[in-house]
């Protein structure tokens, strides 16, 4: 699996009631994957991109390729020590 996520939290419209209110609203992309491998490997989530901040008149590509050297992700945990 892998996913692609853009989020925002905060205020984002005049009705949003906020905790910190004035302050400026939270916006970030991440990349993440789950391996789905055989009973003797252990399946590990995969990240390549966590949570890396996005301004205003950002623009987010993605692109599908296929290859058979993919990028390394900067962090892997086991799938049964997040659950």
């Amino acid at each position: 699996m892998l996913t692609a996520s853009v989020s925002m939290a905060g205020m984002l419209g005049s009705q949003t009631q906020h905790p910190r209110p004035g302050e400026a609203p939270d916006r970030w992309v991440s990349l993440r994957g789950l391996t789905s491998r055989s009973q003797e490997h252990t399946d590990e989530h995969l990240r390549w991109l966590q949570q890396y901040d996005l301004k205003v008149g950002d623009r987010i590509t993605i692109e599908i390729v296929e290859t058979t050297t993919p990028s390394s992700p900067v962090s892997r945990k086991s799938a049964r020590e997040s659950a």
